[in-house]
């Protein structure tokens, strides 16, 4: 090539040309020597050397005195400048996370760590641009401005993760006051997400600034990649069964499901795992590409809680009763506020060994497992109260034996209704209280 630029990345104005197997820089070099010069001194390369024009020019370990008193007092003007900058920026922070939310529950010491982070960061940057009216020698000055830069790489890497932790916070906020759990449970996954994507970000230019070349290696990663991809089937398996639960929904955050003979709440889904809590409050992390091949139930879905029961009656409960006994279950249903009117099924629908049958079924309106105890509750209370005011007894499995009738006497009915108008007027008494206290 007839051209040569040694600094391509940095200084790309600067180059050579080869003119007769010798090789001198360009006229466009030349002609932007000076401005160059300005950009670089930006307050004058002789800025230090007018301070000690005379003592400051004795060499010590190959510097002058003048560039060590230099970087005291770069060193004691950082300090300073950190002492105050931090404590301004952080006041400011305070009151850009003020939320209208209310108390986000943000940390004092998140927003301190965030303020003194960002402070170094721009005095890092400062010292950068004062560094060269140190005038030290070509390998310590490239060596001093690679470490300038390893470490303003590494103090905004802690910077943006601090500040990936405060907009979550603030976020997750957010998606409390939303009725869709969708939200709170993607909020996790992109948490993780945006810090791989900053620490993978600074990695890869600390090793640019290191001049490694990271073409070939990631091209050298790839290579080894089938053999990590081998290794790590169960991982991929997981991360495309998360992929599948964000975008089929078969559950969010909060619902309660069953799956392969266990159950709990759903209390976060990542990256590779869903994590339940089960009923004992223990916590049980499960691979995603296991749940997402699984039958779930969502109990979380339900519309209407099933409540459904088997009443027995003992075989010496008239038919009359009976009737009003089922006549008085309905009306259990219809007066509760929390029952829905329309699906539910109470009949005498059998005859068993020791019993006399009704099925009890209806379907509940409530939010929750513990609005759900308490309407059963009501129902069953209300229930075993009807059958002592119509003194009704319920069976159980047992064996019988019956005198029918004796000589000269005729067959007995137990409970026969003697007086159907009194007993409608205690049904309804009674109704109307349970209606009342199930409102209540």
């Amino acid at each position: 090539k007839y051209y040569f630029t040694p600094f391509p990345v940095d200084l790309p104005q600067v180059y050579l040309e080869r003119i007769d197997s010798s090789w001198y820089y360009s006229r466009e070099t030349a002609a932007l020597t000076s401005k160059l010069h300005r950009q670089l001194f930006p307050f004058g390369s002789d800025i230090l050397v007018n301070l000690f024009p005379k003592i400051g020019q004795q060499q010590i370990l190959g510097l002058a005195l003048w560039q060590y008193f230099g970087i005291l007092i770069l060193l004691g003007v950082a300090f300073l400048f950190h002492f105050f900058l931090s404590r301004l920026i952080n006041p400011l922070i305070k009151r850009l996370s003020h939320s209208y939310l209310g108390d986000t529950g943000i940390d004092s010491g998140q927003v301190w760590k965030l303020a003194r982070y960002l402070s170094i960061l721009l005095i890092i940057n400062l010292l950068k641009l004062f560094a060269p009216a140190l005038l030290l020698p070509i390998r310590l000055n490239e060596w001093l401005y690679k470490s300038l830069s390893i470490f303003a790489t590494i103090f905004l890497v802690l910077f943006l993760l601090k500040l990936i932790d405060l907009v979550i916070v603030y976020v997750k906020k957010l998606a409390q006051s939303t009725v869709q759990k969708y939200d709170e449970q993607i909020i996790p996954i992109v948490h993780t997400f945006l810090k791989i994507f900053v620490i993978f970000g600074a990695i890869f230019h600390v090793l640019q600034l290191l001049e490694i070349n990271v073409t070939a290696l990631i091209a050298g990663i790839s290579i080894g990649g089938l053999a990590l991809a081998l290794a790590a089937q169960d991982t991929v398996k997981n991360l495309i069964g998360s992929a599948m639960i964000f975008i089929d929904r078969p559950f969010q955050i909060g619902d309660y499901i069953e799956w392969a003979g266990q159950a709990g709440t759903v209390t976060e889904v990542g990256f590779r795992t869903t994590r339940i809590r089960t009923g004992d409050t223990s916590i049980i992390s499960v691979p995603n590409g296991t749940i997402a091949n699984v039958a779930v139930t969502n109990k979380g879905m339900r519309v209407f809680r099933l409540f459904h029961m088997q009443l027995g009656l003992t075989y010496d409960t008239s038919p009359a009763l009976i009737e009003q006994f089922v006549e008085g279950l309905r009306e259990l249903v219809l007066r509760h506020p929390q029952t829905n009117k329309q699906d539910y099924y109470i009949h005498f629908n059998g005859m068993s060994a020791s019993s006399l049958d009704i099925m009890f079924r209806c379907f509940l309106l409530v939010p929750g497992y513990g609005e759900e105890l308490k309407v059963k509750e009501d129902l069953l209370l209300g229930i075993l109260k009807l059958a002592d005011l119509l003194g009704i007894s319920f069976a159980f499995p047992s064996s019988s034996i019956y005198v029918e009738q004796f000589p000269g006497k005729g067959k007995a009915m137990v409970g026969e209704v003697k007086d159907p108008q009194l007993l409608k007027e205690k049904m309804e008494a009674f109704l109307k209280d349970f209606e009342k206290q199930a409102g209540a």
